[in-house]
């Protein structure tokens, strides 16, 4: 009912309610039969005119961006020879890149990366007001360096409250890493300017938040595809794999 219908409904009762309204007047159990109504109309316009202020207030929704990213700065979770490439945008201390990483992964990871369907590739897009997220960063590079990038990204999305300096050295021990060469990698800052260069790349594709992904196959080192925001449910991204593979991909 519109909030028009329902002030109209709310004059016809007020009409009744009024003295004389009938020949011999209203009952007391009418009387409060009506106000009952009354309040229970006002509870409905209320909530209704909060409704349609709010729908005028949201934003309308943009359609979804095609964008081509590169995949050559990236580190890769799956086979190379997958089909079809989702590639994320990721800072290690974001909290709805944590919910991706803990709720929808696993079940990509089960269904479509480890059957050679699908392959991730992570990008780094370091927030400025998280303090170790270019750090961790950092040390999924050194570990990347030692072939052991999937499980650091792991580590770090187990531990994005404690990335701190001494606690990425001691992830690195536990993960099996040469403790002395990643400590001497994360020392010496060689992937910092790369981490740069490849943020600046990717807010000047207009993606300026985490999670972001791109989805589509992989063609001369680029993907190609519709930019998907946020840390949306498996079963979405699902539907998008499952749509593409079914036209060749």
């Amino acid at each position: 009912m519109s909030a028009r219908l329902i002030c109209k409904a709310l004059a016809l009762l007020l009409v009744a309610a009024a003295p004389g309204a009938g020949a011999e007047g209203l009952t007391r159990e009418q009387g409060d039969e009506i106000l009952r109504e009354l309040r229970a109309l006002r509870a409905a316009v209320e909530r209704l005119g909060a409704r349609e202020v709010a729908a005028r207030a949201a934003p309308p929704a943009r359609p979804a961006r095609d964008l081509e990213v590169p995949l050559a700065d990236g580190n890769r979770i799956g086979s190379p020879d997958a089909p079809l490439t989702l590639v994320q945008f990721t800072d290690y201390q974001c909290p709805y890149c944590a919910r991706f990483f803990r709720d929808v992964l696993p079940e990509l990871k089960e269904n479509y990366i480890d059957s050679g369907k699908l392959q991730l590739v992570v990008h780094d897009l370091p927030l400025d007001f998280h303090a170790n997220a270019a750090s961790a960063a950092h040390a999924a590079r050194c570990a990347a360096d030692q072939g052991r990038f999937a499980a650091m990204h792991d580590t770090l999305y187990g531990n994005a409250q404690a990335l701190d300096e001494a606690a990425l050295s001691e992830y690195a021990a536990n993960i099996g890493l040469d403790r002395a060469a990643f400590e001497d990698c994360m020392k010496s800052g060689r992937h910092r300017e790369s981490i740069a260069r490849g943020a600046a790349a990717t807010q000047a594709l207009g993606i300026t938040g985490t999670p972001t992904f791109v989805l589509g196959r992989a063609v001369e080192g680029k993907v190609k595809g519709p930019q998907i925001l946020g840390a949306q449910p498996a079963a979405a991204f699902a539907a998008r794999i499952d749509a593409l593979l079914e036209q060749g991909g």
